[in-house]
């Protein structure tokens, strides 16, 4: 009997040692836990800093410098404080003013471990601990552009779900920057099945590929793209008319020609897009015979919404006497609305016809059939097509 009692004493002192001891089981959880915990911090903490780069290499295409970190980790709401000294006694985040050489001291709210991080963007934990224990030195973030590039390039390929391409078009810092190299664009233009979809639905995504040369460039190749993305309100703008005040025939945003038939009898061309309306504000094309024809090309594509044409002045009445059409080319294949008639001095017509935003093009070709009038003023209402 008391052979077993020691036995059972010896046994549970093992068993007590087993889990309480320096090297015992419960022991070893708790450092795991905390292990991981601390892992966790650090992996957070990186990708904080790796993303400030990403913006950094974004605005000013260069890598970040202490300063600009401090200052952004300053705005982040999951940082506790940003301090030029270690565990400092007042924990808050405000502006510091990084010395050259010297380090900044940061914490995030969810995790009891501070950072140090040192001019050279080297990240330290708790003083102590190193982020990279292997060597004893603090772990190098600094990522150059080439890395950055190298980042950016391998992101787009490894978007293979609905998810992970969405958060990509969410994200204004990080999509111009996939976009500024263009195999990535390569990528997406490839692959409508994935990307078409998502972007289409994307206000900043629609927006990001308009503000990329290189994009317009391809889409304008891609006639899936290009025909979808006619159908898209986010890749329209509002349109102003330029008005054309000199007597010329080129407008700023387009190019303005006419029936090399119109004699010297006729008026310039321009002042059709003057901006004025009636007798007493200015001009009209008077081409003086017929047929005659007048066209306007811009270098970029408008989605018609509706015209109105305003005749010309004369004071002879079979002057302003016309009938014309408009087209989208020369063709005259497609038309703009129906057949117009006028007959009286600076009379407006709006243009029947028009179906609302079908008709998308760069041109408006003026044919017209009878009369001797021409155009006091055409005034377009559209949009502007950013491809």
């Amino acid at each position: 009997m008391v052979i077993t009692v020691i036995i059972l004493l010896i046994l549970a002192g093992i068993t007590i040692a087993t889990l309480m001891g320096d090297n015992g089981l419960l022991n070893k959880a708790d450092k795991a836990k905390e292990q991981n915990r601390k892992q966790t911090s650090i992996e957070i903490m990186k990708l904080k800093i790796t993303n400030i780069q990403m913006q950094s290499y974004d605005e000013n295409g260069k890598v970040a410098t202490l300063q600009y970190l401090a200052d952004k980790l300053c705005e982040d709401v999951e940082i506790q404080y940003v301090s030029l000294n270690s565990h400092p006694t007042e924990e808050k985040k405000e502006s510091v003013i990084v010395e050259e050489g010297k380090s900044i001291y940061t914490k995030l709210k969810e995790y009891p471990y501070e950072f140090e991080i040192n001019s050279s963007l080297q990240l330290k934990i708790d003083g102590s601990d190193n982020v990279s224990s292997s060597d004893g030195n603090m772990t190098d973030l600094t990522i150059s552009n080439s890395d950055l590039l190298h980042l950016y390039n391998n992101i787009i390929t490894k978007m293979n779900d609905a998810n992970s391409i969405e958060l990509l078009l969410n994200d204004t810092i990080l999509l111009p920057a996939v976009l500024s190299i263009n195999d990535n664009i390569d990528y997406i233009i490839n692959n409508p099945s994935s990307f078409l979809e998502p972007i289409l639905k994307n206000e900043n995504a629609v927006k990001a590929l308009a503000n990329n040369e290189y994009a317009k460039s391809k889409i304008k190749q891609n006639e899936i793209w290009l025909s979808e993305l006619k159908k898209c309100e986010y890749a329209y703008v509002e349109w102003t008319q330029p008005i054309v005040t000199k007597n010329i025939t080129t407008v700023e945003e387009g190019t303005i020609t006419v029936d090399g038939s119109v004699g010297s009898g006729g008026s310039p061309a321009c002042l059709a897009l003057d901006g004025k309306k009636s007798n007493g504000e200015g001009g009209y094309w008077w081409p003086n015979m017929t047929p005659a024809w007048w066209q306007v090309e811009f270098p970029y594509e408008i989605r018609i919404k509706s015209i109105d044409y305003y005749n010309q002045y004369s004071t002879a009445a079979h002057n302003l006497i016309i009938t014309a059409r408009l087209y989208v080319d020369s063709t005259k294949k497609v038309p703009i609305g129906d057949e117009f008639s006028s007959n009286a001095a600076w009379q407006r017509v709006s243009i029947s016809g028009i179906k609302e935003n079908e008709i998308i093009t760069n041109t408006i070709y003026f044919y017209k059939t009878t009369g001797n009038a021409g155009i006091g003023e055409l005034v377009i209402n559209a949009d502007k097509f950013i491809f």
